[in-house]
């Protein structure tokens, strides 16, 4: 391997040499002539700055540079037609668009939207330069819990007129982490009023959430679950009684899931 590179090196140089670029030997007219006729492409770089944040319009950054002036027109499309509907009037500054003017399609199982709007150049009347808007969407949206699936069952132990029985068991299905400093549960028994119970590790409530599965740390993962069992007030001593449990976010005060089990 050294002694190739030693090679290259000496036959670069040869090269070199031999082209005139020590000065060996005059520049030709050709090249002369190349150089003078190169010119820089132009570049638009654009980027909108409140995507998803303003429910009827976004803001657009741009950022055009054109040195030779190539382009005639620059601006946003918002059909793709090749018409510039809003037009950008300096080499960068802000626009801003109605999203009502906008179509997308969602692509790449809805992970990936693809909108009819797109940055555009032109010159003599052509389109040299077109980017359509791409937004790659979060998998698994912060406070998005429509993919989160929670399922109950009985907990395999009748229910007495004790205080300490142990309902249904709840166990996450689908979905991702939940820390239990921002999750709380509430249940109703027959269709009384909620009651919310304590989180795991914790008491005073009229029912607690008992975690099995990994207890090693604070979150609730996929696999894990609660039994959700009475703690110091009857609340089912029929025999058979229907428990629909809701799991919240406390922070947001949503519901992430509910679900539901007959105890008996």
């Amino acid at each position: 391997m050294n002694h190739l590179r030693v090679l290259n090196v000496f036959t670069l140089s040869a090269l070199l040499i031999l082209t005139g670029c020590f000065g060996l030997m005059p520049e030709t007219e050709a090249d002369s002539e190349s150089d003078s006729d190169e010119y820089e492409m132009p570049h638009i770089n654009w980027r909108v700055e409140s995507m998803g944040i303003e429910d009827n319009e976004w803001m657009i950054y741009y950022v055009i540079y054109d040195p030779t002036d190539f382009l005639n027109t620059t601006g946003i499309d918002y059909n793709s037609d090749g018409v510039v509907d809003v037009q950008a009037t300096n080499s960068s500054g802000f626009l801003t668009i109605q999203t009502s003017q906008l179509n997308s399609n969602l692509l790449a199982d809805e992970f990936v939207r693809v909108y009819n709007m797109a940055f555009i150049g032109t010159a003599d009347s052509e389109v040299m330069f077109s980017e359509i808007l791409v937004e790659g969407l979060d998998e698994y949206p912060e406070n998005d819990y429509s993919w989160y699936e929670f399922s109950a069952v009985d907990s395999n132990g009748a229910p007495s007129t004790a205080t300490d029985d142990n309902l249904i068991r709840v166990t996450m299905d689908q979905g991702s982490d939940l820390n239990w400093a921002s999750v709380s549960v509430s249940i109703s028994v027959n269709g009384a009023a909620p009651i919310t119970c304590s989180n795991p590790g914790l008491d005073g409530a009229d029912c607690s959430a008992v975690e099995f599965g990994d207890t090693s740390d604070n979150v609730w993962s996929v696999g894990d679950g609660i039994t959700i069992a009475e703690s110091g007030q009857d609340l089912c001593s029929e025999g058979t009684c229907e428990v629909e449990v809701r799991i919240i976010d406390t922070r947001e005060g949503t519901t992430i899931d509910t679900a539901s089990a007959i105890a008996q």
